[in-house]
Formats: structure tokens, sequence, C-alpha cells
């Protein structure tokens, strides 16, 4: 006799449920009594699991996160270096139409939440420091080469990882504020490659 298939916990699909809700209707036009009754439970099981809608966007958040932390590829040239960057984009645009809803309803979750948004705007420029750590330590050979900064100017650099230029150039000057660069309209000089190795294995790093 085949084994039948456990069946999905409630708090797992009162978030795959209030996720198709929220994407469909607009986060702010859905309540708990809305995601309970699409669920036929009653509202008391969905307390049991959140408190209110605001702790399951919170989570919904925290998965959305985990899926664009992933890192593009570290190959820089090449006519793999093309296709690499399309995949990684391909799979960011997938992760934010999965969870559209955060961008459609952004207004909305900030005048309630100052403390996600605030999580949602740093995150993008984490995930922009964390690269450009990377990219700089690739192309400065570990800090044993100055970068020309006339071969790589900011908007190729910034395609590189996937970013605007002004985003890159927020996040070198942070590393030139820190010491951890050297940079002019010449070249950069890596001051601090251990410091860069730790930006680019760790998110949190901000400032």
């Amino acid at each position: 006799m085949a084994e039948r298939k456990r069946p999905r916990r409630t708090r797992e699909r009162i978030l795959e449920t209030s996720l198709d809700l929220f994407n469909r209707f607009g986060e702010p036009n859905i309540t708990t009594a809305d995601i309970a009754d699409e669920m036929n439970i009653s509202p008391g099981n969905l307390y049991y699991h959140f408190r209110n809608k605001d702790q399951i966007v919170e989570q919904l958040f925290g998965r959305f996160e985990a899926r664009i932390s992933i890192e593009p590829s570290a190959r820089l040239e090449g006519p793999g270096a093309i296709e690499d960057l399309w995949f990684y984009l391909h799979l960011m645009f997938e992760a934010i139409w999965d969870y559209r809803f955060l961008y459609r309803n952004l207004d909305d979750l900030a005048g309630r939440n100052r403390r996600l948004i605030s999580h949602f705007e740093d995150l993008s420029f984490r995930t922009v420091v964390a690269r450009a750590a990377k990219l700089l330590l690739e192309l400065s050979q570990a800090g044993t080469q100055p970068i020309d900064r006339r071969k790589h100017p900011n908007h190729q650099l910034a395609a590189r990882i996937a970013t605007v230029p002004e985003a890159f150039s927020r996040a070198l000057k942070s590393f030139k504020t820190t010491g951890i660069v050297q940079a002019t309209t010449r070249q950069i000089l890596v001051d601090q490659p251990n410091r860069l190795e730790e930006i680019s294995s760790s998110t949190p790093w901000i400032r």
C-alpha cells in the first residue's frame, strides 16, 4: 500500500495562501479573516500561528530576502559571462514577481511597518556592497594591482554586478570613507583586501 503524503503544516499553508492573496488582490485589501476563509480554517487557528497580518508579511519578506541573496557568477570576461548575468537577472526577476506585492504595496507597508521598510532598503544596498567588494577584489587581484578606471568605468563595473552606476558609486564611497580603498578619477587602490573579503561574504556589513 502506497504511503500517504503527510499534509502540509498549517503554518506553511497560511504563508502560501497569504502570498497568493496578497499578489492577486493587494496586501491592503486582504485581512486575516480572508486568509482563514480561503483556507477553510477558523481565525483562531490562524492566530495560533501568527498574531496579526504584519507577522505574516514579515515572514514572507524573510523568504523573499533568502531568494534574492544568491550571488552572481564570479566570471567577469568571456562568452559565458553575459549568459551568467542573464541567468542571474532571470532569478532576481522571478523572485520579484513571486513576491510582487512587496513592491506594489510598498507605501502601505511603509505606513504601518517602518522597520520592515528600512530593512527592505538596507537589503538592497547590502547586496550591492557585497558584490562590489567581491568585484574589486577580483579586479585588483586581491589588492596587488591598481584598478584603472579608464578601462573600468563605473557604469561598466555596475553592470558586472547587476546594479546601477549610482548604487555602485555609493558602495565605492563607503569603502573609501572607511579607508578600505583609495579612489581617484584615474584608479582604485585596495588598501585592505582582507576587509573586502569579509564584506563580500558578510551581507550584514553596512554604513
